[in-house]
């Protein structure tokens, strides 16, 4: 049977870390813990786990961080995790029956993360990350901040998911260290672009990440899922303005690299919705709910767009076109996909009893 290290980097995370923990601190042979800075109980916590605990000066660099994490490391393989990640019981399963049959064969295994949840848990994006890697490859992490692994190998895809159980909130720690960063005269990756273009989004610096976005979109020599997520966020940066011909324009520039995916197509019928051009609207979500739900690949996921949102833009569409039978219809779908939400229950009752009065 293969060994495995689990490395992490901590600050601060006393209230998550025991719960990662207690998930996974069975499954593993040894837990490597970096703190970078904790002034709460986290290191007394982890020390009821592991004695492998080491300190780092973060210098706002969380490769440098891994990278140390992952030179204690001594098993087989590596595993990783934040502290705010956990393995629910079916996936503790899977992770026990793929460590039994983990073989020299296998060099980076992949899983599942279920990273935002709305208010119901239910999951509302999702994507890979190489999860597991066999330490004689020596993997390298790259980037100061949204840092990814290096590694030439060929990757296993699993249905082991990790579990996301932070509530996101809004933090410019990661804007400051790419203006740090670049002002230190470091240039960005194109991924680095990807990353820094979101983040100037996320801090409402509009014009600073439409101008980032395209010129990742410029750059990029090859189209893939990280491309599509620019074109969505690039579109968020033009819906901020109220520019909502560009933000039609930044997701059509899809068309001319790919076959575009189903949470692009829905983004565009949203945009005619707020335009009030619900015709136009209604095509684009017609086709979201006509195609097929998740390309095979290592993609993000945003699972609304598939299922819930179509339909419910498509009830508000038929509603706001007159056809109250179809509006009924569209809205009972996006109830099947999402039973509890708020807005969807409200409309059945609305368009139900206007079809009563009529």
């Amino acid at each position: 049977m293969a060994t495995i290290s689990l490395c992490m980097i901590v600050k601060n995370e006393e209230e998550y870390i025991a719960k990662c923990l207690n998930s996974v601190s069975d499954l593993v042979d040894e837990i490597i813990i970096v703190d970078t800075g904790s002034t709460d109980n986290t290191e007394e916590i982890v020390s009821e786990y592991t004695n492998n605990i080491y300190f780092f000066d973060f210098a706002d660099d969380f490769s440098a961080a891994r990278n140390y994490s992952f030179e204690k490391a001594s098993k087989d393989y590596i595993f990783w995790l934040d502290a705010d990640d956990v393995l629910l019981e079916r996936d503790r399963v899977k992770f026990k029956e793929l460590k039994n049959r983990l073989d020299d064969e296998v060099g980076i295994v992949a899983m599942k993360y279920n990273y935002i949840f709305d208010e119901e848990d239910n999951v509302v994006l999702s994507f890979y990350k190489e999860r597991l890697i066999r330490r004689e490859l020596k993997p390298l992490w790259i980037e100061p901040v949204h840092e990814y692994i290096n590694v030439d190998a060929d990757i296993y895809k699993t249905d082991i998911t990790i579990t996301h159980t932070r509530k996101n909130t809004q933090s410019d720690r990661n804007i400051k260290i790419y203006r740090k960063f670049l002002y230190e005269g470091n240039e960005l990756s194109q991924k680095g672009m990807m990353y820094y273009g979101m983040e100037l989004l996320s801090n409402n610096l509009i014009q600073e990440a439409i101008f980032q976005l395209g010129k990742f979109l410029k750059l990029k020599s090859e189209w893939d899922s990280e491309c599509e997520w620019v074109c969505l966020e690039l579109s968020a940066c033009y819906l901020k303005l109220h520019d909502y011909d560009n933000a039609i324009k930044a997701l059509l520039y899809c068309f001319e690299k790919c076959v575009p995916r189903a949470e692009i197509c829905c983004e565009i019928g949203n945009c005619f919705v707020y335009k009030k051009e619900y015709d136009n609207a209604t095509f684009w979500f017609e086709l979201t709910v006509a195609m097929k739900k998740v390309r095979d690949d290592f993609s993000f996921v945003l699972d609304m767009y598939i299922d819930f949102i179509p339909n419910y833009q498509l009830g508000i569409c038929h509603y706001s076109l007159g056809d109250i039978e179809r509006a009924i219809y569209y809205n009972e779908e996006a109830l099947k996909a999402r039973p509890n939400n708020i807005n969807a229950k409200k409309n059945d009752t609305l368009y139900k009893k206007i079809q009563a009065n009529a």
